[in-house]
């Protein structure tokens, strides 16, 4: 259910954006060729942009980053109809450390999709993307509680794990795997870090969600618990 239900966002906004490049596109040929367009032509880029104005409408588009995020809202032309960005800190409790606050974070994107729907009273808005780094886990309990800030991919923590995957499974054998070789930076070795030094957080995580997902769980207009959020059917040690 999970898996199929983030397909389907996936599309969802995937079949949004080729329809905005299929105006964007259509709307720089219209400019190229002016009045050398024949009649035919006219009204078939007019019934286009009316059956497209009625599928796509208005998206927001959400970048989290590693020191502030922004929303922008654009229409069915790709105009940008509203925008809004706040900036926040990385944590560095120790040298080399670096963390953030996944709480905090997601204030900030509250606040900047609230920002920039005031800035705008065009048509609704039909659905949301949103693009993080990737490599940050949130590690959350079965109620959804944060339980630990995201070790940042830049923090030099897992430097010794990565060491042990590469002695014990080897690269080459990571890399036809996965398609990449070990790196530090990878979520893997932040995880085993968190097992070995903080043990009373990992053994209370349920999940270990990336910021995207966490914060589509938190945007989607459906009941999470009754679609998403059933530990019984995904437990921590599967």
């Amino acid at each position: 259910m999970y898996f199929k239900f983030c397909n389907y966002v996936k599309f969802y906004i995937d079949a949004r954006f080729g329809a905005l490049y299929l105006v964007l596109t259509l709307n720089k040929a219209g400019r190229l060729q002016g009045n050398k367009q024949d009649v035919f032509g006219k009204i078939f880029y007019s019934i286009i942009l009316v059956v497209l104005r009625v599928i796509l409408l208005c998206i927001i588009g959400i970048d989290v980053g590693t020191s502030g995020c922004k929303a922008t809202i654009i229409d069915f032309e790709g105009n940008v109809k509203g925008q809004s960005y706040r900036e926040y800190s990385l944590i560095s409790s120790n040298y080399g450390w670096l963390e953030i606050d996944p709480i905090q974070v997601w204030n900030s994107v509250k606040e900047v999709i609230a920002e920039s729907i005031s800035y705008y009273n065009g048509e609704d808005i039909k659905a949301i993307s949103v693009s993080s780094f990737g490599e940050a886990v949130v590690p959350v309990d079965r109620k959804g509680n944060v339980l630990n800030n995201s070790i940042m991919y830049i923090d030099s923590r897992g430097s010794e794990e990565a060491a042990f995957l590469r002695e014990k499974l080897g690269n080459d054998k990571i890399l036809g795997i996965t398609g990449t070789t070990v790196h530090q930076m990878y979520s893997i070795n932040k995880i085993m870090w968190l097992k070995q030094h903080r043990p009373e957080t990992y053994n209370n995580t349920w999940k270990l969600c990336s910021l995207q997902i966490l914060y589509y769980l938190s945007l989607v207009p459906i009941p999470i618990p009754t679609i998403l959020w059933q530990p019984e059917r995904w437990p921590l040690t599967s």
